[in-house]
């Protein structure tokens, strides 16, 4: 097992990365060579393990690993302290087909997690490009899952066929050394049908939506990704998910009857497009938080009440 880690010299050319926190960009680098790490660039560890390690205080660590999960260096499922490092393997390859059959003894050891399948989707297209041996090295340790993921990509292929292509991956570069989903490198990148579910980003959507109402709703749940999902392929794109966000935080944050509907399944619904066109307060983004809140409270007062 590989206990060296690769970094692309191309990373301070990224359009997130340069500009994160020092913090950040310090926790980043820790989780990416820390030993509770794996080969596959999936594994178990807590916040609070990563943070005794490095020993810094908690509340320091969290609050860089937090804005990691926002510019999507990485994913993270805190019910079962699992992490992913979305491109890891993009930059760290197998070198043979036997270290990728000894990927099965590793993996199975890995909690139960959303994001477990999540590698499964990125790892195939990396399998698929590094030729038929390492193909039939994964179909080997993984005999059950590979057929299961090739229906999967064969339906979300029949289901994105009937939408406008935007424009080929390769020209876009955010976030390409850690956000975007795994490629071979040998293979040319066709120009696909639609957007891609790899690069919908959401847990910068559910992140964005936690910090302006102090809930903690989670990015895996299937019913918010299948929202996210209706809203992506009708051409919608991130800026109007937090423009939506902020437009309903504004309106509904300090009214105790409608602060309960700040929740994806609300927001995210066939009304998004009407809540997108709604009119923000005219004193919106040029007063403080405070002094908006005090605008709404005086708005929602009522004598006797």
């Amino acid at each position: 097992m590989s206990r060296y880690r690769n970094i692309h010299c191309l990373i301070w050319n990224d359009d997130k990365f340069p500009f994160a926190s020092d913090d950040c960009q310090l926790v980043f680098f820790h989780v990416l060579t820390t030993p509770f790490s794996t080969p596959l660039g999936l594994f178990k560890a807590s916040v609070g393990m990563l943070a005794e390690e490095k020993r810094w205080p908690i509340k320091r660590y969290e609050k860089a690993f937090q804005e990691a999960l926002r510019e999507g260096f990485l994913e993270y499922d805190e019910k079962a302290f699992v992490i992913l490092i979305p491109n890891f393997l993009k930059y760290n390859p197998p070198q043979s087909g036997n270290v990728i059959k000894s990927w099965k003894n590793i993996f199975v050891e890995i909690p139960t997690s959303p994001l477990k399948a999540q590698w499964f989707h990125n790892v195939t297209s990396l399998v698929e490009g590094f030729g038929e041996g390492f193909r039939k090295a994964f179909m080997e340790a993984f005999p059950k899952a590979m057929p299961i993921q090739e229906q999967e990509q064969e339906q979300e292929q029949e289901q994105e066929q009937e939408q406008e292509p935007p424009y080929p991956p390769q020209w876009k570069s955010s976030g390409d050394w850690t956000t975007q989903s795994v490629q071979a490198p040998e293979i040319p990148v066709p120009i696909p049908d639609s957007k891609s579910k790899a690069s919908i980003p959401y847990t910068e959507i559910i992140n964005y939506l936690n910090e302006k109402t102090a809930k903690t709703f989670r990015a895996s749940t299937k019913k918010t990704k299948s929202l996210i999902d209706a809203r992506w392929k009708e051409g919608f794109v991130l800026d109007d998910f937090k423009r939506v966000i902020d437009i309903k935080v504004d309106k509904w944050g300090d009214d105790p009857k409608m602060a309960d509907y700040l929740r994806p399944e609300t927001l995210f619904s066939s009304k998004f497009e009407s809540y997108l066109n709604e009119k923000p307060h005219p004193l919106a983004g040029k007063v403080s938080d405070i002094t908006m809140n005090n605008i709404q409270v005086i708005k929602n007062w009522r004598p006797g009440k």
